[in-house]
């Protein structure tokens, strides 16, 4: 599952996806139920890495798409 490779560590979870530049430059993946598009609003630091905040400026979604769903270590179906 596409979703399943953003979460483990890697080196392109880009690779797999089907996604295409949007405004500004920033991927966007394809079929998505949804798109927030942001402005960052602040950077802090997180340990080994940092914690990027972002502010939303923009949504669109698809009706027709179910939401993903992660819950205890699975991705349920809402039907």
């Amino acid at each position: 599952m596409l979703a399943q490779g953003f979460a483990e560590s890697g080196d392109a979870p880009f690779a797999a996806a089907n996604w295409a530049p949007g405004p500004e430059g920033v991927p966007e993946l394809a079929g998505c139920a949804a798109v927030l598009r942001c402005v960052r609003h602040g950077t802090y630091p997180g340990g080994d890495h940092e914690i990027v905040v972002g502010r939303v400026a923009e949504l669109t979604h698809d009706p027709a798409r179910a939401p993903l769903v992660f819950h205890r270590g699975d991705y349920p179906s809402l039907s």
